[in-house]
């Protein structure tokens, strides 16, 4: 992926900073170009999986998420914010997964179940692979992604596609949900069907949010659009998710700079496969989906919806702090001492509820951090 999304003539050799490594965890930054803009990618590489260590790789693989959300909460709590904080958030995670493990999963599964027709069965392991989306439910989106697409025919791929769909339906994890891909079409009609204000001005305003949101709704479902029309097989059988991928020729690869789509392609005695032809794989249509018509969608999520949680949480559990309950009595430790008054006169021991505070410490404790890394994960 690294090689694939890297342009030509980009300063990433004289400006980018240098790779880093955090437990398990190591980065690369790039810089690509997409419809005629320029942007800076950072992407986060993690080891595989392993069935054993599962849970602890999953500890790991969330307290890295949640640390680049603790980087955004202490930056918060300065009384003079640095004015070139970046958002560091991990606004997406590829999950790349094996078909060859995709097989096995689909075959132990029906050995299990006889009276389980071949096409109802589902690809995810659910030890595994279920286990990933559920822990980083609701911390961000988990694309998955099928690898070595150039060892697959097209029914092949095609078959992996709706049984790993059919994984992610049965456990209610959908991640195209969050970017509200699914009910864009019955909000359309909705909209289409409403009478607008009688009032000029306002009838102007309204049509003018509805007609952006309208579009910007339309310009998430484009790359949806484009795989119904480009797709050899119908919709309704070939499901957008899971995208497929296949790596690049590491032999053919140049030691330094940036790479061809020549030398981006696998060659076989019988032909090529190359990543960036829509015919070989999904990556031309991965590309283009996150880091163009979805980034400012996923960064949306991560920061007014993710990291809103995660703070909300974050905050509940602060020692020495006391969060105001509606309907209850306020502490009095929580009360200034101007406010106080005499304690004896009150029969129930508490304060006039006229005074109120919604979060006040009642110690000098600062943030404790969050998580521990103790193994190893996986992304993408």
């Amino acid at each position: 992926m690294n090689h694939s999304l890297a342009t030509r003539g980009s300063k990433r050799d004289a400006e980018d900073p240098p790779p880093q490594k955090k437990g398990n965890f190591n980065s690369t930054y790039l810089e690509t170009e997409l419809d005629s803009e320029r942007i800076g990618l950072t992407l986060w590489d993690s080891a595989g999986l392993e069935k054993a260590i599962v849970d602890l790789q999953l500890r790991e693989m969330t307290s890295f998420i949640e640390s680049k959300f603790e980087e955004t909460f202490a930056e918060e709590q300065k009384v003079m914010r640095s004015p070139g904080f970046r958002d560091t958030h991990i606004h997406c995670v590829f999950l790349v997964l094996d078909p060859l493990k995709l097989d096995a999963n689909i075959a132990a599964a029906q050995q299990s179940s006889d009276n389980l027709s071949r096409a109802r069965v589902g690809g995810l392991d659910d030890d595994v692979d279920v286990q990933v989306l559920r822990a980083l439910w609701e911390k961000t989106v988990v694309i998955p992604v099928i690898a070595k697409a150039d060892t697959l025919t097209t029914q092949h791929m095609a078959y992996l596609k709706r049984a790993v769909w059919r994984s992610i339906k049965d456990n209610s994890m959908n991640p195209l949900d969050a970017l509200e891909l699914e009910d864009d079409e019955g909000e359309d009609d909705r909209e289409d069907s409403d009478v607008l204000p009688e009032e000029g001005d306002s009838a102007s305003n309204s049509s003018d949010s509805s007609v952006d949101s309208k579009s910007k709704r339309m310009s998430k479902r484009a790359s949806l659009a484009r795989h119904s029309s480009q797709s050899g097989i119908p919709t309704d059988e070939e499901p957008y998710l899971p995208l497929s991928i296949l790596s690049p020729d590491p032999y053919t690869l140049p030691t330094s700079g940036h790479a061809t789509e020549h030398e981006l392609s696998r060659v076989f005695p019988w032909g090529s496969a190359s990543p960036l032809n829509p015919q070989h794989c999904d990556f031309p249509r991965l590309r283009d989906s996150v880091f163009l018509e979805w980034r400012t969608d996923l960064r949306e999520l991560s920061r007014a919806r993710w990291y809103e949680q995660w703070r909300t949480s974050r905050l509940r559990n602060i020692p020495g702090t006391k969060m105001r309950i509606k309907g209850g009595v306020t502490p009095v430790a929580a009360v200034p001492r101007e406010g106080r008054g005499d304690v004896r006169n009150f029969s129930s021991g508490g304060v006039p509820r006229s005074v109120s505070g919604t979060t006040q410490s009642t110690g000098g404790a600062g943030p404790t951090p969050v998580g521990m890394a103790l193994g190893s994960p996986t992304a993408a």
